[in-house]
């Protein structure tokens, strides 16, 4: 796990409704106007809380529950515990939808959208901290583009 606390720049989510002791894994998201991430509106809430987006925090996973430390626990309890911790989804706090099988027709419907791609997990993988595991697989929808790149050189008065 990273130690980089940055509660202070997302000052809304120090009194979120979970018990203490509670870890949760999750990214905090600023949409922009078609519901879309806006990654250039995160950076610049995180450099500014007078910047007016409003985030939100969309929960994955979960580490510590109530002081207990459950990474050994399989991902689909890991979820419903969660789905405990959050019954209702806000826009400040709300659950990661997940939908088991179909991974191909979910990640046909991700490039459709132009999204960033998905993370396929196997539903009894256990939570590893710091590891990468063939148990989590993250598929990229790299999206390209053709650029053209032009340089002017302008010269003043004979000097280069």
């Amino acid at each position: 796990m990273i130690n980089n606390e940055i509660t202070s720049k997302f000052r809304e989510l120090i009194n979120l409704p979970i018990p203490n002791g509670t870890i949760l894994n999750g990214e905090i998201i600023v949409t922009d106007h078609q519901g879309k991430p806006d990654f250039e509106a995160v950076m610049e809430r995180f450099m500014s809380s007078k910047s007016g987006h409003e985030i939100s925090y969309s929960v994955f996973d979960i580490i510590y529950f109530n002081g207990a430390k459950i990474i050994s626990l399989p991902l689909l309890e890991r979820k419903e515990i969660i789905k405990e911790l959050i019954p209702e989804d806000c826009k400040l706090l709300n659950k990661v939808q997940w939908v088991e099988g179909n991974g191909v027709q979910y990640f046909d419907l991700i490039k459709q959208h132009q999204l960033e791609g998905i993370v396929q997990k196997k539903a009894d993988s256990k939570y590893q901290i710091n590891k990468r595991s063939n148990n989590w697989l993250k598929i990229i929808n790299y999206q390209y583009q053709d650029v053209y790149i032009s340089g002017l050189l302008k010269r003043n008065s004979g000097y280069f």
